[in-house]
C-alpha cells in the first residue's frame, strides 16, 4: 500500500463515489487473532467535522488493495487504542 496516499475513492452500494481524506496509516497485531494487519484512519471530504474511522487494507486475489470495514469490537476498540497512543501524542 502506498503510505503517501492523500485521499481514497470508493464506492457505496449504489455505485456512488466516496471520496475520503486519508489521515493515517498503521500496522499492528489484532489482539485475538495475534494476525498483522495494515489500517487506514480516514474522513469523508465535506464532513471534516465527524469523527474519522478505520478501514482495513486486505489483499485480493491479484494482490490489490481492498479497503474493508471493521465490525469487529475488539479489533475496533485496539485500532482506537492504537492510533490515540501514536498519533493523538504528536499533537
Amino acid at each position: 500500500m502506498e503510505k503517501d496516499l492523500k485521499t481514497i475513492q470508493l464506492f457505496d452500494e449504489d455505485g456512488n463515489e466516496i471520496n475520503l481524506n486519508v489521515i493515517a496509516f498503521f500496522d499492528m497485531v489484532n489482539p485475538e487473532t495475534e494476525e498483522k494487519s495494515e489500517y487506514v484512519i480516514v474522513q469523508e471530504q465535506g464532513y471534516e467535522d465527524e469523527n474519522p474511522f478505520a478501514l482495513k487494507v486486505i489483499k485480493d486475489e491479484e494482490d490489490n488493495d481492498i479497503f474493508e470495514l471493521i465490525e469487529d469490537e475488539v479489533e475496533l476498540a485496539a485500532i482506537e487504542e492504537a492510533y490515540n497512543t501514536i498519533f493523538m501524542d504528536e499533537e
